[in-house]
């Protein structure tokens, strides 16, 4: 029985502590979260109707910062906030270390019967609202919910009740509307958004439930009725107050803390309340941290600086701690400020300033709840000493030493030798650093990466036979991208001049010992940058590319300690120190000496012709994050002549037109094709003299452009091309077509060949410029031509004639220059014979000849083809294109036109022999709006007191002119084109050329499309405010609307009535084909 007796004790006990926890608790202070509360008053005793000052203080104890915090003091019955006094503040953080105040002053309120009834708790008979005493039915002051409840009782409604609930995250307003009244005074439990005490509470609940059930069984029967009641009660006003607590808990991130302390009013006891909330950061049990890095490893003793460490972090958090080994430091954000680069991108970054005045390592990472990430480690070197460059020196003798035990005969390490000299080096460096001569090393395959205590670094590297590591040479070129260099030359200064002269930009080329780091800084944007020398790779380090000057050992010492950035740039690895056996103590530069120095690369090519200077991304990167559009690098150590050959290749394609796109080759495309010339890497170009490369091993280096889509894509610039468009015909019947030719177009040193269809047509896209264009067919003659591209033009040639038989043998060739105006000859015109068509000026002239009274010439010649001059005073100089056969070639006639005014055009029309009439067309509006049209039927316009458009010369017999004189009165289009008025053959078959003339030059000339098939109207052009409007289209029906409004309809002068019977020919000539498109028969 005293067994049992103990037990009811033990357990009552227990009860009793259940109880307890349930029962809310105030204090005048308290802490929670690292948040310090306290609510003072100015005095403990009042006299009734005194003012009554309360201040609520918080402080921060935190190493970080806490979100949202607001404080509130609440009013005590019967007081209301005095005039000018506010009730509530919220600050949206509040720093480490820092407190915030909130000091009220509370009046008494006149009761309604004239006299005021502080509520005590005991009394609320005259209050105007009811205290909360667990049934909130008629409570206007709950802090837990305060959602517009309204005040009862016999009172009236003399305070406006607060908005800010708990949690609200609004700035303070004023106090009158946003305090509430302290009459909840049992709901101003201390919660804490912590749920760990309802779990104690279970617990204990189910250990006293379990022995109560115990002793009842042991129990009389009268006792066992009283013992279960009071057990029950407990239980279920401990679980009550413990849900309670739960449900107050479950407001996500906010926390609150409550204080109370009492003063005297006339000897009655009165409670001041004060209230804090805040968002509490919980960790979700999620988080994960990973890739913690910072900006910058290795810094300088004594020398202030900042770095940037970064976490990603993966779960719901404000912010990630940053650690070192004496704890917290300060918090990680991800609100992109304060260093961090984008918000909610799941990267929290913190900038801390580092400052230390001894050499050593210090170790951070990154925390979150349990998580914690990988650490990173920065250094601090010493300053250097005048030793330290006879300790560097010493090293690197020493490395030597060891690498000179391992050379064969052959000059070089062997390959099955190489991990055996790196682990013996590896063995120096290691006592090295017990010395403290260095202060870390690392090794990666041939390379190996050595930090000086004084923190300078050394590259070693085993060298390669016949790569670009070996040597002293570099060479850097480039020129400003403006229009697109031509060709590829033999070396790459000569390339880099030749790119400049062609498109008129600037070309600097620095050889070896110009090539300094200075220079480097100087590369600007809009560029071309050919880098020919040595790079390398190193641990750490990666890819880094050598320069042309020594190390500067005096720019590193202390001396120039504060005056210079040289050492700061050796400490943090933009400079490093190569050694190789040809190359010691070359100041080499890295990836960030690019991202520190260099500026706006906006649109550089970067073609970096070195080993390993694509083999990591880092080195290009630098390039592309100051705005390169594109590098090209190599994967590996490289052979010098392979190395060499793809960069001018990819640039020398990269000047051409790509068939397939009408557009510059881009970068991808070029380098694709620059491999099938030399080689996908330097083994398959070493296939290809295997005399030269037996005795060397490649490492099968390829060559790669880093920058992604847009620089795969990138064209030095984009293409200002035309087409070039004809037939190639047999000279004796000028229609039967050739296929089986080549044809070349030649511009400088660059050639082009193509061939055309089974029909003898051909068709090629060209940059803008002036081309030669050769044939060459088997048992033809060759035959040359001068041609013009013109941006976004398709210029159609003659149809080009290629002469059979031998040029040993000769012919004549006649013919008649008529006035253009008249339609007669023209005596006297000097005929300067070039060789080739459309030739005024190049090569010697082969002829001189002189018209006759009538106009007439004749020439014998070799077999080819010729361009005649014609040149007379009073006449526009004119070529006209013949050629020389076996025989004599009659009919070969040309056209010269008088001068006229600089305002007015000439267009004059030429063809062949069939079809036997071609008629020229103008149709225009005058300037009273009315259209016009002049043709053969109305062969004069008048627009007021000026012609407009006269037809000069209407020939209906073959070869023309027809010429139109044209003077335009307005704004509006003048369209010209031809009509296909009766004849064999079809407009496309003619070999019609038009000519136009202003004042006195010759402005342009349109030969007839033979690829649009034989349709009757050949569109030419519109004048439009005195320029050239090119259409150039054989279509079914006149086109009068491409330039623009004027004449929307057909021209009513143009009917068939109107045609005169002098142009119809015999009718028994007539079939369908001559059958006019409007429905009239010629």
């Amino acid at each position: 029985m005293k067994v049992w007796k103990k037990c009811e004790v033990l357990f009552l006990t227990v009860l009793l502590c259940i109880t307890m926890m349930a029962v809310p608790v105030l204090a005048a202070s308290d802490s929670q979260d690292g948040l310090e509360v306290t609510l003072t008053t100015d005095k403990e005793k009042y006299s009734k109707g005194e003012e009554i000052v309360a201040t609520l203080t918080v402080t921060n104890t935190n190493d970080t910062a806490v979100s949202n915090v607001s404080l509130e003091n609440l009013i005590p019955e019967g007081y209301k906030l005095a005039d000018g006094s506010e009730g509530a503040k919220q600050v949206e953080s509040l720093g480490a270390g820092e407190t915030v105040s909130l000091t009220v002053t509370y009046v008494a309120e006149e009761s309604d019967a004239g006299e005021d009834k502080p509520n005590t708790g005991d009394d609320n008979k005259g209050n105007t609202e009811k205290p909360d005493t667990g049934d909130n039915s008629g409570n206007t002051g709950n802090i837990g919910e305060n959602k517009g409840n309204t005040t009862t009782g016999g009172g009236t409604d003399k305070e406006k009740k607060s908005d800010v609930e708990n949690g609200n995250k609004n700035n303070t307003t004023e106090s009158k509307d946003t305090t509430k009244k302290a009459t909840d005074k049992t709901s101003l439990t201390p919660t804490t958004g912590d749920n760990t005490n309802i779990a104690v509470w279970v617990v204990l609940l189910l250990l006293a439930g379990s022995g109560i059930a115990a002793l009842i069984s042991k129990k009389r029967k009268n006792n066992k009725k009283l013992l279960l009641f009071i057990v029950g009660a407990t239980m279920a006003g401990a679980l009550i107050a413990g849900l309670s607590t739960e449900a107050y808990a479950e407001k996500e991130n906010s926390s609150t803390i409550n204080v109370q302390t009492t003063v005297s009013v006339d000897g009655v006891a009165l409670d001041v309340y004060g209230t804090v909330t805040y968002d509490k950061w919980i960790v979700p049990d999620d988080v994960s941290l990973s890739n913690f890095t910072v900006d910058e490893t290795y810094f300088m003793v004594d020398y202030e600086s900042t770095v940037g460490f970064t976490v990603d972090a993966v779960g719901d958090m404000d912010y990630v701690n940053l650690c070192d080994s004496n704890g917290e430091i300060g918090t990680m954000h991800d609100d992109g400020i304060n260093g961090d680069v984008t918000a909610n991108d799941g990267t929290y970054t913190y900038v801390l300033e580092v400052k230390e005045s001894e050499a050593g390592a210090f170790e951070y990472f990154a925390k979150a709840g349990n998580s914690v990430s990988e650490s990173a480690t920065i250094y601090f070197f010493e300053t250097p000493a005048e030793e330290s460059k006879e300790e560097f020196d010493t090293v690197q003798q020493k490395i030597q030493e060891i690498q000179n035990g391992y050379v064969d005969n052959t000059g070089y390490v062997p390959d099955d030798s190489k991990k055996t000299l790196m682990d013996e080096i590896s063995t120096y460096l290691e006592q090295l650093m017990k010395d403290k001569t260095i202060f870390l090393y690392e090794i990666e395959d041939d390379t190996a990466y050595i930090k000086f205590a004084t923190g300078v670094t050394l590259v070693f590297e085993i060298p390669s036979e016949g790569v670009s590591a070996g040597g002293t040479d570099v060479s850097l070129s480039y020129m400003a991208c403006q229009p697109n260099p031509d060709t590829a030359m033999e070396d790459i200064g000569k390339l880099s001049d030749d790119l400049a002269k062609e498109f008129n930009s600037e070309s600097t080329t620095y050889e070896n010992k110009e090539v300094t780091l200075e220079r480097v800084k100087a590369i600007g944007k809009n560029q071309v940058v050919l880098w020919h020398g040595h790079g390398g790779y190193g641990p750490i380090v990666k890819s880094y590319l050598t320069s042309g000057e020594d190390f500067d050992w005096t720019a590193y010492s202390a001396k120039s300690y504060d005056t210079t950035g040289y050492y700061e740039d050796c400490v943090q690895d933009r400079i490093i120190c190569r050694s190789t056996e040809k190359q010691e103590n070359l100041a080499c530069f890295t990836s960030k000496f690019v991202e520190k120095y260099c500026g706006d690369l906006s649109n550089d090519l970067i073609v970096l012709m070195s080993c390993h200077s694509g083999q990591n991304e880092k080195l290009a990167n630098s390039f592309i994050g100051k705005g390169a559009t594109a590098v090209v690098g190599f994967t590996q150590t490289v052979y010098t002549a392979y190395c060499t050959n793809i960069g001018v290749y990819t640039l020398a394609y990269m000047t051409q037109i790509n068939a397939n796109t009408n557009n510059y080759y881009t970068l991808s495309q070029a380098l694709d094709r620059a491999k099938a010339e030399v080689g996908n890497n330097d083994r398959e170009y070493a296939r290809k003299y295997p005399e030269t490369f037996k005795k060397i091993k490649l490492s099968k280096a390829e060559p790669i452009i880093l920058g992604g889509n847009s620089a795969n894509d990138y064209r030095l610039t984009d293409a200002k091309t035309g087409r070039l468009t004809g037939k190639i015909c047999r000279a004796s019947d000028r229609s039967t077509p050739i296929s089986e030719a080549t044809i070349s177009v030649i511009r400088e040193n660059k050639t082009t060949s193509f061939t055309p269809d089974a029909n003898g047509n051909y068709a090629i896209t060209l940059p803008e410029g002036e081309y030669l264009v050769k044939i060459t067919a088997p048992g033809y003659i060759d035959f040359k031509a001068y041609a013009t591209v013109t941006q976004n033009e398709n210029t159609y040639m003659e149809t080009f004639l290629l002469v059979e038989g031998s040029e040993d043998e000769v012919g004549m060739a006649t013919g008649t220059i008529n006035n253009a105006l008249t339609g007669k000859g023209i005596e006297g015109v000097t005929l300067e014979v070039r060789s080739g068509w459309n030739n005024s000026e190049k090569g010697d002239i082969v002829a001189n000849i002189t018209t006759d009274s009538s106009g007439n010439y004749n020439v014998t010649l070799p077999l080819g083809n010729y361009t005649l001059y014609a040149v007379k005073d009073g006449y526009i100089s004119t070529m006209i294109n013949i050629i020389v056969q076996e025989g004599m070639t009659s009919s070969q006639n040309g056209t010269m036109t008088p001068t006229i005014s600089s305002d007015s055009f000439r267009i004059v029309l030429t063809w062949g022999e069939n079809p036997s009439d071609l008629d020229s067309h103008v149709e225009g509006m005058l300037s009273d709006g009315n259209p016009f049209h002049v043709f053969y039927n109305y062969k004069s316009q008048y627009d007021g007191d000026v012609e407009v458009c006269n037809l000069d010369v209407d020939d209906i017999s073959s070869y023309g002119p027809e010429t139109i004189t044209l003077n335009p009165t307005n704004e509006n289009p003048y369209y010209y084109y031809i009509h296909r008025y009766y004849g064999f053959g079809t407009v496309a078959s003619s070999g019609a050329q038009v000519k136009v003339y202003q004042g006195g030059n010759l402005l342009a000339t349109f030969n007839v499309p033979t690829d649009q098939g034989n349709d009757d109207y050949w569109n030419v052009f519109a004048i439009v405010n005195g320029e050239l409007v090119v259409q150039n289209t054989i279509t079914f029906d006149r086109d009068i609307s491409y330039a623009g409004t004027g004449t929307s309809e057909q021209s009513s002068n143009f009917t068939e009535e109107s045609i005169p019977k002098e142009k119809v020919k015999d009718v028994g000539q007539l079939d369908n084909s001559f059958v006019d498109k409007t429905g009239e028969t010629e």
